[in-house]
Parts: structure tokens; C-alpha cells; sequence
């Protein structure tokens, strides 16, 4: 695997032999989405792992039955998970995956885990809790967070918990008499960080013992992503905490920063030098999708949708998103979320027709930083010894390039590699 810096990518890689064209060429992938309905569900949380998408939430949107998706393509969706019979599967609101392992988390203090997501166990959380809201996974710890807690005495019993194994969990406190309620958690940086309200912004190294960012006490934070160094917190219309663990000056360096959108920001992810997060925008009347190479400046995309994203994830090629639309059913008891599948972030390819130099097309996000690299076919060792071609910024998508040494030169095979965000 080629490695440049944290921020490289490896992208996609194909060969040419004697004539052919590969794929299929599109504008710009974050405009161009394919959907599909998923009956009777309501997503909450979206990961992908073990080569397949993962979703959970409830199979409708005020109960508390919940439910469980799987998908090896992001469009075609099988229910693995279900149980009406005394509400023995209550509604999970977070999932993450990990060392083999997925961990999906919920109402009441839920905890469920799966070595192939598709067959799920129980597991009894050792403190009592209200709800559990996210999960996620990072130096070989899942950490589960959530809220309201319930109290014995002066003392909150627990808000965070923490497990190696997706099955044991060690109940940890923050606060003692007005212990907030977290309702995200991401990892990235060797650091943990869980958001949630009255203005709860906490970091940790190792998922037991939390300190604070700093961030002011009156504000509630519903979700936090990171990416390229950076967490990014959604708060409202127009602004973002923005919390830089590569600052010398971390964590007192977290600051609000505008987004560049009046959309209000509710979920995100990163992947492939970008994130992608949904929002509702109030000048349109709808949900959208939105787009930022740094998670600060922020653009609405040509994408329009009801209902709200339960999720979003990646395979590191594309992006998946589940959106949740309680309208859609009837009287709410069977809803319709829609599955949305991006065309390839990045994606190179290459037409050779029989004489003269090939052609390669690199179709991605306008405005990043390439490197084309090649490999002669019939010089392969064992060691990829990958040259470069060129380096580029993609000024239209998708862009021509020619490769003019390869006029009388064995095959090779190609690949672009991602510089810069």
C-alpha cells in the first residue's frame, strides 16, 4: 500500500493492455448519488466494516423496537435484526466497528455486539442508564457514551463505558451531581472526544479518565466527526467547534468557526480528503447534502431529500448515507428510509486505442492536489516500486491527461494518489 503522508490516499488502480475502456465517467461524484428505499426501518447509525455497510435503528421512528440493516453495496439492504416480542430489541441509536467486531448501542443502556453482522448477541451493561447514543471505536477500545443517567445518592452512576472486547464494559463517570448527557463520540489523533449538552465537550487519550476542552456550558452538540486533524462539532446554523489536535496550543485551541452555509449541520463523516456532512437547510424547506475539504468552510451540494440522515459512512471509495423519513410510512408504524450511494470519489481511467500515447481520465472533487503514478506490468518483483507521471490540481472532473512515454513502452498499470485535501 503506497503512502504519502496522513492525508494521502491511494486511490484507484487500473491497467492497460491493448485497447478498452474502463469504467464509467461522471461530473462531480458528490452530485451524482444512486438511491434505494428501505422498507420498514428508521435509521439511526451507519458503519462500514468487514466489507459491509451496517445500519441500525428501529423498524419505525416513536417505538422502541429496533432493528439492524446490512448491505455489501450500500444499495441493496437485508434486515438481520428484528423483534417485536416484549420490545427485547430496543431501538439503537449508534454502532461502530473494530478488531473484528461490530458493537451496536441503544435505549436503556442496550448493548449488542456481532463478529459477522449479521448474527447479534445480548450483553447486560453493568450500571443502570437511560439511553446510550453513540459508540465508537480507537486504540483498541470501544468506547460507548449517553445519557441521562440514573442517580444513587450525590453520584452519577455512569455516562461513559468502555470495553476492549465489544463484550465486557467498565462503567466510567464524568461529573458527579450534573453529569451531562453525551450523544456522539469519535475517534482520531490518538484521542477520543464525546459531545453532548450543556456545552459537555470532553477528550481522552485512553477512554477512562476525560478532561475538559473548555468549550462554553450553555451550547448542545448532537455529533462530531474527524478528519484531516481536526474533530468537527455541529452547532446550529452557520458555525462549527472546531477542536485541532495537531495545534501546538490543543485543546485550548478549539474554536467556533462559520461554515460557510446557513444549513444547520446535524451529521458528518470523513473520508478520501473530504467531508461529507447533511443538514436541513431553512431556505430551502429541505434536507441536503454538504461538502468541506477542511471542515470549516462548508458548500451545499445539488442534492435535496426528506427525511433525516441516520447515518453516514465510507468504504474508502465512496460514500453511503441513510436517510430516515417517518412521513413516508403509515401513520409512522412503517417507515422508509432511503439509502444514497455517491458515485467514486476518486476514480482513473485509462483508453488505449491500439496506437499512439493512452489516455487517462481522472474524474474526483474538483480542486485537491494528484499525484499519477504508473508501474510497468512486466517488471512487477514483488515490490511495488511505483514512478511518478505527473502531479496535478483536477481543474474540471473529469480531466484528460496523456501519458506520451507510454507510446512504445510495455503496459503498466496506473493509479492517482490524493496530496492534498
Amino acid at each position: 500500500m503506497y503512502s504519502h503522508s496522513e492525508k494521502c490516499l491511494r486511490v484507484m488502480t487500473y491497467a492497460w493492455l491493448a485497447g478498452g475502456l474502463f469504467g464509467r465517467l461522471y461530473a462531480d461524484p458528490l452530485d451524482n448519488w444512486t438511491t434505494n428505499n428501505i422498507s420498514r426501518f428508521y435509521a439511526n447509525a451507519m458503519v462500514y466494516g468487514n466489507g459491509m455497510y451496517v445500519a441500525a435503528g428501529a423498524d419505525c421512528f416513536s417505538c422502541d423496537t429496533g432493528s439492524i440493516y446490512t448491505s455489501p453495496d450500500g444499495t441493496n439492504w437485508t434486515p438481520r435484526f428484528y423483534s417485536t416480542t416484549n420490545n427485547t430489541t430496543l431501538q439503537l441509536y449508534g454502532i461502530a466497528y473494530g478488531q473484528g467486531t461490530f458493537v451496536a448501542v441503544g435505549y436503556t443502556g442496550s448493548i449488542y455486539s456481532s463478529t459477522n453482522g449479521i448474527d447479534w448477541v445480548f450483553h447486560q451493561n453493568p450500571v443502570p442508564m437511560w439511553n446510550l447514543f453513540g459508540v465508537t471505536y480507537g486504540n483498541g477500545t470501544f468506547v460507548a457514551v449517553g445519557g441521562p443517567q440514573t442517580y444513587i445518592g450525590t453520584n452519577t452512576v455512569s455516562n461513559i463505558l468502555t470495553s476492549v472486547d465489544g463484550v465486557n464494559w467498565t462503567p466510567h463517570r464524568i461529573g458527579l451531581t450534573s453529569s451531562p448527557s453525551f450523544y456522539s463520540v469519535a475517534y482520531g489523533n490518538g484521542y477520543f472526544f464525546a459531545v453532548g449538552d450543556g456545552g459537555s465537550v470532553r477528550y481522552s487519550t485512553t477512554g477512562n479518565s476525560w478532561s475538559s476542552s473548555g468549550a462554553p456550558n450553555n451550547l448542545t452538540f448532537s455529533s462530531v466527526a474527524y478528519g484531516n486533524g481536526k474533530f468537527v462539532a455541529s452547532f446550529g446554523s452557520n458555525t462549527n467547534l472546531i477542536i485541532d489536535t495537531q495545534s501546538p496550543f490543543f485543546p485550548a485551541s478549539s474554536v467556533f468557526q462559520p461554515s460557510g452555509t446557513t444549513a444547520n449541520i446535524v451529521q458528518a463523516a470523513y473520508a478520501n480528503g473530504v467531508f461529507l456532512g447533511s443538514g436541513y437547510s431553512a431556505s430551502l424547506n429541505t434536507n441536503v447534502f454538504l461538502t468541506s475539504r477542511d471542515g470549516t468552510n462548508w458548500s451545499q451540494r445539488n442534492t435535496y431529500f426528506n427525511g433525516t440522515v441516520g447515518g453516514i459512512t465510507s468504504d474508502g471509495h465512496r460514500f453511503v448515507a441513510v436517510a430516515g423519513n417517518p412521513s413516508t410510512g403509515i401513520e409512522d408504524y412503517i417507515p422508509i428510509s432511503t439509502a444514497f450511494v455517491s458515485d467514486p470519489i476518486n476514480n482513473l481511467n485509462v483508453q488505449f486505442t491500439g496506437s499512439g500515447s493512452p489516455q487517462l481520465q481522472l474524474s474526483g472533487l474538483v480542486g485537491p492536489s494528484y499525484e499519477v503514478q504508473y508501474l510497468n506490468a512486466f517488471s512487477v518483483t514483488g515490490t511495488d516500486n511505483w514512478q511518478t507521471l505527473t502531479n496535478l490540481i483536477l481543474p474540471a472532473s473529469p480531466f484528460t491527461w496523456s501519458d506520451t512515454q507510454a507510446s512504445n513502452s510495455p503496459s503498466r498499470f496506473y493509479r492517482a494518489v490524493l496530496l492534498s485535501p
